[in-house]
């Protein structure tokens, strides 16, 4: 429930936020330039996960449990870092 609610609320965040940060003017570009890295990475991830998997067999899994770690760093150094 809580997965469905949180992509709830980031749907309505994509399309509301831009709008009130940037305006009106070209909406429709700035959030496909803000969306498109995001969704660059959903279409390649499939293939390179893959590959890694066919070149490094199980230990990928490691390879994706850093980079998951990492992200979670990441994401706590920016919430520090606006709290302040």
């Amino acid at each position: 429930m809580l997965y469905g609610a949180g992509n709830g609320l980031l749907t309505i965040a994509r399309g509301t936020v831009p709008l009130a940060i940037f305006g009106p003017h070209a909406y429709g570009e700035r959030t496909g330039m803000l969306g498109a890295p995001a969704r660059a990475a959903q279409a390649f991830a499939p293939l390179i996960f893959g590959l890694l998997l066919d070149a490094m067999g199980t230990s990928v899994i490691l390879v994706s449990a850093s980079l998951c770690l990492a992200a979670l760093g990441a994401l706590l150094c920016l919430r520090g870092s606006s709290i302040k």
